[in-house]
């Protein structure tokens, strides 16, 4: 049985298809692909933009550039979308995790990538960076006024769902909401969750930017007295009370340490090693 879609108009020549992730289109250009299309064949990109390289925003990418497609990806992130295996390794300090311990949203068809989104001209398109989801994300602006985020944004629906969103450095996921902020829009598509106005986006950026405030408030007071890696790890887990799974246990390891990371550039944080386990502690 194939799957049902429908493409809906936003407005003048820009349209999506809403699903667990937002798939975008502009005259003939599409931006990132839905998780599963099994009936795609009278959708025909000329290009096809990828906000960033996790394997759910360009699961569907290997079947389009096999119609012809030009992808286009961010410089930084074209490794992960040609060779998916990294960001697997990567979770994993690059030796090779059990399958256990795999998130699908990491596992993806490798895709060649065409064109970086840096030298990437169409009329009526703006590619705009918004980097700390992931190295080097973009978005994509439409001449319609409407904003492609890729996973820039988090709605609060989806931090009911998931109270530790990914990320790889939590004080550019603020520039980057705050860049989406300052830009001309009319209405906002983020990678999951339903459009938003400029009026519901802009709540939404302030909500975001809170909850990552509080996550190193979280941090900072469990910090009183020095922790291990682990035990951080653990106490922030158990605090926010998220799922006790292994998929989820590896994603959160990394958000936790780009907290982390965070707090030490900013001077709140220090860290030491003692009898071979690395301990974080508050600066007084």
């Amino acid at each position: 049985m194939e799957e049902k879609f429908t493409i809906e108009t936003i407005t003048g020549k820009t349209s999506y298809i809403p699903g667990s992730v937002n798939c975008g289109f502009y005259e003939t250009c599409m931006i990132d692909t839905p998780w599963e299309m099994h009936n795609h064949k009278k959708i025909n990109p000329q290009y096809l933009l990828l906000t960033h390289g996790h394997a759910d925003h360009f699961r569907m990418a290997f079947l389009f550039r096999g119609k012809g497609a030009k992808i286009v990806a961010p410089k930084e992130e074209c490794i992960f979308v040609e060779n998916p295996e990294i960001n697997v390794r990567a979770t994993f300090s690059w030796a090779i995790p059990p399958d256990a311990m795999i998130s699908s949203l990491m596992k993806g068809v490798p895709c060649k990538v065409d064109i970086y989104s840096e030298n990437f001209f169409y009329p009526g398109i703006t590619v705009v960076p918004l980097p700390g989801h992931s190295i080097s994300q973009v978005g994509y602006l439409t001449s319609d006024k409407i904003f492609f985020t890729g996973d820039a944004l988090y709605t609060k629906e989806l931090w009911n769902t998931f109270p530790l969103p990914y990320s790889i450095d939590p004080l550019l996921v603020k520039n980057s909401l705050e860049r989406i902020a300052n830009i001309d829009f009319d209405y906002l598509v983020p990678g999951h969750g339903k459009i938003l106005s400029k009026k519901e986006a802009i709540e939404e950026i302030g909500y975001h930017i809170e909850r990552i405030n509080e996550i190193d408030n979280l941090i900072l007071r469990l910090l009183e007295s020095p922790c291990s890696t682990e035990e951080i790890i653990s106490d922030v887990l158990s605090s926010l009370e998220i799922n006790n799974s292994l998929a989820q246990y590896w994603i959160a390891v990394t958000v936790i340490k780009s907290h982390l990371s965070a707090l030490t550039r900013i001077n709140k944080v220090d860290f030491f090693l003692e009898n071979a386990r690395v301990y974080w502690e508050r600066v007084k």
